[in-house]
């Protein structure tokens, strides 16, 4: 697993590695709930530990049968029995005992019932899926695989302001489709992280420069046709000009990396409360090889 081809964590994110499913369910009572937020990918075609019956709940079971897609019932099915398991160790109870229900504008969560912070998110393209979770900010997470065929000159004038989409075009066709994947899996994540059903339209990135680095403090209007403002976390000068413009701004801490040969992109996006808080704090990053 990657961040990208120019950059590594670094001290900002644990990294790991697990072959198996159950390997990860059994070493998550011993991962730091003192990460900002953690998330784990993982491919949706591994059986282990896939039992519908003792892990869905008689609404997901309900919900499998009204779903005629194929692949998108097997998504649906394998990504909800790994959250059910992974919420299940956090929330020391049965999978089939976690009371999800979903938000106003239909982003899961746990019922009111339940105590504590606990927030999560999911995304699943074509054999991944991915899931975050943290007890500290809201997260919102995306994954995208790149063997989607997609319209990379009509994404990229959606994505881009016009000199980034400039940039953009000067690039040979396999940079294209990663910009474009990442750039993507990024507005999708924080817009998750949000989780009020905000349309992806208007919101586009400055510059791709930005874009290349490992992680971002982004600065996102609170309503679109405004660009992105990408931050260097690690700069000394950003607090005193971006600050003012706090009260129309949302703050999003953003992680991007990559699994093996690129064969996904995902992003995990972190809301704080404002931009000087947490900003520092460890990101938990946790792959499923098979």
């Amino acid at each position: 697993m990657k961040l990208d081809s120019h950059s590594e964590f670094g001290n900002y994110s644990e990294v790991r590695r697990l072959a198996h499913w159950r390997e990860f369910l059994q070493s998550l009572s011993s991962i730091s709930m003192t990460h900002l937020a953690s998330v784990i990918v993982f491919p949706l075609d591994a059986t282990d530990g896939v039992d519908g019956e003792t892990a869905l709940s008689s609404d997901d079971q309900e919900r499998l049968r009204t779903m005629t897609h194929s692949i998108r019932r097997r998504q649906f099915e394998v990504t909800r029995i790994r959250l059910r398991q992974l919420l299940g160790v956090l929330l020391d109870c049965t999978p089939q005992q976690v009371p999800i229900t979903n938000g106003r504008f239909g982003k899961p969560e746990l019922s009111s019932t339940v105590q504590g912070n606990l927030r999560f998110n999911v995304s699943h393209s074509g054999r991944w899926a991915a899931i975050a979770w943290s007890i500290y900010v809201e997260v919102g997470v995306d994954v995208e695989t790149d063997d989607q065929k997609i319209k990379l000159d009509t994404l990229a004038q959606q994505l881009f302001e016009p000199a980034a989409y400039r940039d953009w075009q000067l690039r040979n066709e396999p940079d294209q489709q990663r910009m474009i994947l990442d750039s993507w899996v990024l507005r999708e994540s924080l817009l998750k992280a949000l989780g009020i059903g905000i349309s992806l339209d208007g919101y586009r990135f400055e510059t791709l420069g930005e874009l290349m680095k490992s992680e971002l403090l982004l600065a996102v209007p609170l309503h679109p046709l405004a660009s992105i403002r990408c931050v260097d976390p690690m700069s000394t000068s950003w607090s005193s000009t971006i600050l003012p413009l706090q009260s129309v701004h949302h703050w999003f801490k953003l992680a991007r990396f990559h699994g093996q040969a690129d064969r996904w992109h995902a992003s995990l996006a972190c809301l704080l409360s404002r931009p000087d808080v947490q900003v520092s704090e460890k990101l938990g990053v946790y792959e499923i090889s098979h």
